[in-house]
């Protein structure tokens, strides 16, 4: 058992310790073991869609059982919507609202501008699929009426304490459970390879898949699960994390089993208050190996289960002999019938089964018979490590707090006096309420009441959710009470003490919908009308900026950072940018850590003073950060914004966004229904060729296995080699390049490439963008051109064929429509 009382605050502002129910079991689990809110989610629009999920009046019904215990209830809506499920989504968190929910959880900016238009009254909670990460992303997002900012899981100990110093919004942070290995909000990986989208709730998780690294001559430079992580678990720094400020504790895992969520929610409960915990019981509930993540450091290596991306369980000893019809095993743990075990063995795969019976050998050994086992014993050894997966006694304890609990002390006052009407008073902490019966107690002609049947009668709890604590009060001798005056009583004095605990989270009927923000004018230098779509080109360095300007485009966008080992450029440099006679936009990245906000504010001054025409802003920090400079240029909402329907557009069109890069998850009919609709008020931007980011990750796969970097090694700095990629066990494989900041982005091994559509694409969009970073200057040249052409000119099949052909000999790689043509579910 741990203990972490000696340094544990003592004081109500303790974090709630909020627990996920992905069905009806979890969520007895998550409230009958501590937890001090639960979070879970519908039929339609959470990110987890393939749990078992609520019908809205089931969620009622849990509801009320989680306030009567001042248990709160958080609701997902946290996926991106279409334009078409949008209504739907606004009536459903009306819906949501009127039952009890104490505040919905949501990602897609669309909804959230409808319902703080319309409805502002109900708590919103920004999801972290937000990428929400530092001080001026939190505080970028204030004025939509959120409650609370849930925060990327990549941020240290520092950042959430400046965080938590600089906004008064509500901080939540994930504290225990699975972590994703790209800035949540910001992976594809699912979409693009497989057409599931995680922004729609739909991963399949091929972070969990087995990938070699290999280097840029094809060698294999490491092989396993390389970006799968293990498993968050904070619970020794929960006194720094309440002393930083935040105020709820998330523990993930509403695909989880509802034993787990009984198991670690207990752990949480008790380490908050200061109690012991049982250590070995989180890591039998569930563990990929435990890790901290960036809370106190950068772990490299540290981070990543690379042997296995499921559960490990707890290591319960070796085999000590394989007989012909059973097992010897040393044990180093307790054994018990139906605990669930894996054995780890070097060829065949790992063997897995419950085990049925045994026999103690004394010792610390037992014997294991194999009858009826799926044990194959030709690939095992003397020596082969056995590790428990579940264990039967854990399980068992779960199981008991799965189901509805009459477990809220009830204490009742009776007053019953000859020739007047019983009264009962019932009381539940500081709330009493007192009902009266409406019948006159005559003198009993046989069986008088006693406090026997009073006791009796009135403690017929079952169900109820109460249990009778005590029974007090008056009871005048040979009176008549019959039971069915008693019950009546019972039942009445419970609700009303019912009614007035649940008294403070009454709902009024909320008002008639207002519409949500329409799409405002547009300034008239950005918006002069379509003739034809302007040509943007996305470069790294000043030569493929020349080669571009030279070949025809009509904008550059420049990104200097995503280059680990690429010089800064100079003020002549950037002056040089924008006196090439076409106008320049900066691209910011997605991330950028608290501690690395006063550079993106140096740099974004250095760009308005080169000239800079705008800024391509792919997270709500970049939005704030302009305007605490006072600074106002042209401003894409770049694809990082997830911008999936015309409301979401409306609300960065209201921040200052001018032109918005639709989601790159949207399918071609989608983008012409959203450009037809926002023609002539905001622009719109789509991809039509070069790199698709798959992830955005901290974690570098280059540094973790090249580089040697640990929690407490640095990294040699092996991606200076270049040349990387990731490849799957298909063949595919996924280049893979790292940032000033030690970050990598994962692409797709194909290149996007929408050249037969550019046409289409034209006369639909105000800009069509090539993503050309990495490429050098030559071969930006001759990709901007044919796509020039293209662009400016009716070009025949015979010659788009012969474009096409010429763009797969320029990258070297594959081409695709990315999801041009299936889109996501």
């Amino acid at each position: 058992m741990r203990n972490i009382a000696e340094t544990n605050p003592q004081s109500a502002n303790l974090p709630e310790i909020l627990a996920p129910a992905g069905s009806r079991e979890a969520f007895f689990a998550a409230v009958n073991s501590g937890a001090d809110a639960v979070y879970l989610a519908g039929k339609r629009f959470g990110a987890r869609a393939y749990a078992a999920n609520f019908a809205v009046d089931e969620l009622a019904e849990l509801i009320r059982y989680a306030h009567l215990r001042g248990v709160a209830v958080y609701v997902a809506v946290n996926t991106l919507l279409t334009d078409d499920e949008l209504p739907e989504a606004v009536d459903f968190c009306c819906q949501l609202y009127q039952v009890g929910a104490d505040a919905l959880i949501v990602q897609d900016m669309g909804l959230v501008a409808a319902l703080s238009t319309a409805y502002p009254q109900i708590p919103l909670n920004a999801s972290t699929q937000m990428t929400l990460h530092n001080s001026a992303g939190v505080r970028a997002m204030e004025t939509y009426g959120f409650h609370r900012a849930i925060l990327a899981r990549e941020v240290s100990l520092d950042d959430i304490r400046s965080i938590c110093a600089k906004s008064p919004m509500e901080i939540e942070v994930f504290a225990h459970g699975a972590l994703c290995i790209c800035f949540s909000g910001q992976c594809l990986f699912s979409s693009l390879v497989g057409g599931r989208s995680g922004n729609r709730g739909r991963c399949a998780q091929p972070c969990r898949l087995k990938y070699q690294l290999l280097d840029k001559n094809g060698e294999v430079r490491g092989s396993g699960h390389l970006l799968s992580p293990k498993d968050l678990n904070t619970i020794d720094l929960l006194p720094q994390l309440t002393e930083a400020g935040v105020v709820s504790l998330k523990l993930e895992g509403r695909m989880k089993r509802p034993e787990y969520v009984a198991t670690v929610t207990a752990a949480y409960a008790a380490a908050k208050q200061g109690q012991a915990y049982d250590e070995r019981a989180l890591l039998q509930a569930f563990n990929r190996g435990f890790t901290q993540a960036y809370l106190q450091a950068e772990p490299g290596a540290d981070l990543m289960s690379y042997e296995r991306p499921n559960n490990r369980g707890t290591r319960l000893g070796r085999i000590e002999k394989i007989e012909r019809d059973a097992l010897i095993l040393k044990l180093e743990a307790p054994l018990l019938v139906g605990d669930g075990l894996e054995i780890w063995v070097s060829k065949g795969g790992r063997q897995g089964f419950e085990v049925k019976a045994f026999d103690e050998l004394g010792g610390g050994r037992v014997r294991l018979p194999l009858a009826g086992l799926p044990v194959q014993t030709r690939y095992l050894s003397p020596g082969d490590r056995v590790f428990k997966t579940s264990d039967s006694a854990l399980n068992s304890q779960g199981e008991s707090v799965m189901q509805p609990q009459d477990n809220l002390p009830l204490m009742l006052e009776f007053c019953g006096k000859l020739g007047a009407k019983p009264q009962l008073k019932a009381t539940y902490g500081a709330v009493s309420a007192a009902v009266c019966a409406d019948y006159e107690i005559p003198q009993a002609l046989n069986r008088p009441a006693d406090w026997a049947l009073l006791e009796k009668q009135l403690g017929r709890l079952g169900g109820s959710g109460w249990r009778l604590a005590s029974l007090t009060g008056e009871l005048d001798e040979g009176v008549m009470l019959p039971a069915s005056v008693l019950n009546n009583l019972r039942r009445d004095a419970v609700q009303a003490l019912e009614d007035k605990l649940l008294l403070p989270y009454q709902r009024v009927p909320l008002p008639s919908a207002k519409p949500a923000q329409t799409l405002k004018s547009q300034p008239a230098k950005l918006n002069k009308g379509r003739k034809q779509a302007a040509l943007a080109v996305l470069v790294d360095n000043l030569a493929a900026a020349e080669s571009a300007v030279a070949a025809g485009a009509d904008y550059i966008y420049w990104c200097a950072w995503r280059g680990r080992f690429q010089p800064q450029p100079t003020a002549d440099d950037l002056r040089k940018l924008a006196s090439l006679g076409k106008p320049v936009w900066a691209q910011l990245p997605v991330m950028a850590l608290e501690g690395e906000l006063p550079l993106w504010r140096k740099r974004l001054a250095q760009y308005r003073d080169a000239g800079f025409e705008g800024v391509l802003a792919g997270n709500p920090w970049a939005l704030q950060l302009l305007d605490d400079m006072g600074w106002q240029p042209q401003v894409v909402a770049d694809f990082g914004l997830n911008c999936f329907n015309v409301t979401a557009a409306a609300a960065y069109q209201s921040r200052g966004c001018g032109r918005i890069a639709l989601s790159r998850e949207l399918n071609g009919t989608q983008l012409k229904t959203m450009a037809a609709k926002m023609q002539g008020r905001v622009q719109t931007e789509v991809q039509i060729f070069g790199n698709l980011q798959v992830m955005n990750s901290r974690h570098c796969p280059i540094g973790a296995i090249c580089g040697g970097k640990l929690a407490d090694t640095p990294c040699a700095g092996a991606c200076r080699a270049g040349g990387f990629r990731l490849r799957d066990e298909k063949g595919f494989a996924f280049p893979v390049f790292t940032d000033e900041f030690c970050r990598s982005y994962i692409y797709n091994g194909h290149q996007l490439c929408l050249l037969e559509e550019v046409a289409q694409l034209a006369a639909e969009h105000d800009v069509l963008r090539l993503d050309l970073l990495h490429y050098g200057a030559e071969k930006v040249a001759k990709i901007t051109e044919i796509y020039r052409d293209v662009c400016s000119s009716r070009v025949n099949d015979e010659l788009l064929a012969a474009y096409k052909t010429r763009l797969a000999a320029i990258c070297g790689a594959g081409l695709t429509k990315g999801h041009y043509y299936r889109g996501v579910e």
